[in-house]
């Protein structure tokens, strides 16, 4: 049985073994997209409860 704190390393081993660029880019552009578009609602959010 493996040690617990490297259960995770199992999976992402081969990841990192079949390094692929076009996934990373894209992986990259989503993880962007995805702090941009939470950031813009937090904004909003806040502009909305701090306005008096």
């Amino acid at each position: 049985m493996a040690h617990p704190a490297l259960a995770g390393a199992r999976p992402v081993h081969p990841g990192y073994l079949r390094f692929d660029t076009s996934v990373m880019v894209v992986t990259v552009l989503v993880l962007i997209a995805l702090v941009q578009s939470a950031q813009l609602l937090g904004n909003a959010v806040s502009r909305k409860v701090l306005r008096r």
